[in-house]
């Protein structure tokens, strides 16, 4: 699929004409870079940011090399969901990046297209080595690194976070080595304007604590899917609620292991889904830094 567009392109993609076009890219409604020759080129990450604020309708995404499905109904969630599935089963990167612009487009998050696309079709995956042994091992391997494909392909689709963006940062604990759910957790906070800091799986306490330290975020995320021993679990979350406290930064708990954490902690967000990170962040961002207040203990 092509990366630049020219404006006629863009122009049958929206079932709109090419003059049209040429003016919002002068007036500074699209991203372009103008060539040598004078002509515009948009990038197609600036096309489709440009089709979601205006809310216009994909009147022909194969315009843009997009693969969209035979009969494709941008209201069919469902369908959307399944084809994305069995793409990503199957191994097909071109589709399963035509499926993610196509909903971002469209005006679906990353949270939507985590929780509805992504973090289901890898769950079923991760199930397939009982029954299909090496085959499913293989196979949620390539999906996994077709995940990293779609969390970066959504990273360059909102473009880079404004200078002034609320800092956030976050990461997987030790022990803890899955790699997607607190990249993912990043991406949906770059998205609800926040420059997002993922320290990765598998990071120390000690490492995460010194980073809230240096950086000073408005919002820190724990990442825990792998469930550890219920001690060691509280002590790390203790530990880094602590460092949160004392920048009243907001804290925020994913993951499913997320849910066997208690005690005397200070947790402002604890969620069980990318949407409900993302609807918390979107809160804190409208009320900004300077006015967030730390919540009492055993908050939830």
């Amino acid at each position: 699929m092509p990366e630049v567009l020219s404006p006629r392109q863009l122009a049958e993609a929206i079932g709109v004409s090419e003059s049209s076009v040429k003016r919002w890219v002068d007036v500074g409604r699209i991203e372009a870079a103008t060539t040598a020759g004078g002509h515009r080129r948009i990038p197609l990450a600036a096309a489709l940011r440009f089709v979601r604020r205006a809310g216009l309708p994909l009147a022909a995404p194969e315009a843009l090399g997009l693969a969209a499905p035979s009969g494709w109904d941008e209201a069919d969630d469902a369908g959307w969901t399944l084809r994305f599935s069995r793409a990503l089963r199957e191994g097909r990167a071109h589709e399963v990046l035509s499926l993610v612009r196509l909903a971002f487009a469209t005006g679906r998050t990353s949270g939507w297209i985590v929780d509805e696309g992504l973090a289901p079709a890898l769950d079923e995956l991760g199930t397939l080595w009982r029954t299909h042994g090496d085959e499913g091992v293989f196979l949620e391997h390539r999906a996994t690194q077709l995940g990293i494909l779609v969390l970066e392909e959504l990273r360059v689709l909102h473009g880079v976070p404004a200078d002034d963006a609320l800092p956030a940062l976050g990461a997987a604990p030790a022990g803890d080595p899955y790699l997607l759910p607190t990249m993912a957790a990043g991406v949906v906070l770059e998205e609800c304007g926040f420059a997002a800091t993922n320290l990765g799986p598998d990071t120390p306490d000690s490492v995460i604590v010194a980073a809230i330290e240096q950086t000073r975020p408005a919002l820190v995320w724990l990442s825990l899917t792998v469930a550890r021993p219920n001690r060691e679990q509280q002590r790390t979350v203790d530990r880094v609620a602590r460092a949160a406290s004392r920048i009243h930064a907001a804290l925020a708990l994913g993951g499913q292991a997320s849910r066997t954490v208690r005690g005397a902690v200070s947790v402002d967000c604890r969620g069980s889904s990318m949407t409900e990170l993302e609807a918390f962040a979107r809160g804190l961002a409208r009320g900004g830094a300077a006015r967030r207040r730390p919540v009492s203990a055993g908050g939830a």
